[in-house]
């Protein structure tokens, strides 16, 4: 009892100025806002983690849910048919799991003229004459509808293609420099290449369109005496 009324009396000695007082308030506010941040950064230390969990989540969901309507589409099985005109090879497929992607190429390799003749649905006409040491070397037929003969001196390639139509089937887009029209027999053919040399030679006959592709190109009489020379294979 004697101590607690010293201590009553010793704290009503004490004098609390408005200096002292601002002082007092700005420590305690200080106090409060150091303890808030410590909680923020705690509170984020936290929910950052549980953000990316969720999200992943979110995305394993959205997976699972489309997955099946991928795989009834067609029966696990996907084809991927590619253009008629690239020179895919056939056959290709990648298999993952149960489910086969199958990608199916247009291109069918034949063994030899015989082949490419019963492969389409029009009568082969191919060139009779080539250049000096230049050989069949390939053969395929694409989509069924268009014959492509590979010719070949070791180094060089000349290709010929031909389809039922009137649209270009050469497969060669290319940008040259110089472009020519010129009458051989009945027929007009476009020449296309660069400095005097012929690289592409386009025409159309009795309802079927041909193509002539050089891999470096030649001269332009080369060219005509090879297209004059067309024949029944």
């Amino acid at each position: 009892m004697i101590l607690k009324n010293k201590y009553r009396s010793a704290m009503e000695k004490i004098e609390v100025t408005p200096q002292m007082k601002e002082r007092i308030l700005s420590n305690l506010a200080r106090k409060r806002e150091a303890s808030t941040e410590i909680k923020k950064q705690q509170y984020l230390k936290w929910i950052r983690p549980a953000s990316t969990i969720a999200a992943c989540c979110a995305v394993v969901l959205g997976a699972m849910a489309i997955y099946p309507t991928l795989i009834n589409n067609n029966g696990g099985n996907k084809q991927i048919q590619t253009s008629p005109h690239a020179d895919n090879e056939k056959g290709m497929s990648a298999q993952t799991g149960t489910n086969r992607v199958l990608v199916t190429s247009p291109i069918e390799n034949m063994k030899g003229i015989d082949e490419v003749k019963k492969a389409v649905p029009f009568e082969l006409i191919v060139p009779g004459k080539l250049p000096t040491g230049y050989k069949m070397d390939n053969f395929s037929v694409i989509s069924g509808k268009l014959a492509k003969i590979i010719y070949s001196d070791g180094n060089k390639k000349i290709t010929f293609r031909v389809a039922k139509g009137a649209e270009d089937i050469s497969g060669d887009y290319t940008s040259y420099e110089e472009t020519d029209v010129v009458k051989i027999g009945d027929i007009e053919v476009t020449l296309k290449g660069s400095n005097s040399l012929i690289n592409l030679a386009t025409w159309i006959k009795d309802g079927c369109s041909y193509s002539l592709s050089f891999s470096k190109g030649i001269e332009k009489n080369a060219v005509i005496l090879i297209i004059d020379s067309m024949e029944k294979a």
